[in-house]
């Protein structure tokens, strides 16, 4: 259950939140700016391999435990671990 809850939030609140945080960029703070890129960046490279794991064919998964988290858990730790790392952002341009 909590994994279907995980894969809905990074499928309909990460974009929503992402979309948020977007409007408006160059009047918030550099970390927040940095927050943003890498949320973006990470929900970027979460989704492809979302995608690389949801359309393999199961014969592919030796383990599913890899796959479920992969696909359930994927999209919100991606944008969260982008987001975390964006955030450090140094320049003040």
């Amino acid at each position: 259950m909590t994994g279907i809850i995980a894969l809905l939030l990074g499928l309909i609140i990460v974009p929503a939140l992402l979309t948020w945080a977007g409007h408006k960029l160059r009047a918030r703070s550099p970390k927040v700016r940095g927050a943003f890129w890498g949320g973006i960046i990470g929900y970027t490279i979460a989704m492809v391999a979302f995608f690389v794991a949801a359309l393999a064919p199961p014969i592919v998964w030796a383990d599913d435990s890899v796959r479920q988290v992969v696909v359930y858990w994927g999209l919100l730790a991606g944008s969260g671990f982008g987001a975390a790392i964006g955030s450090f952002r140094r320049k003040t341009s």
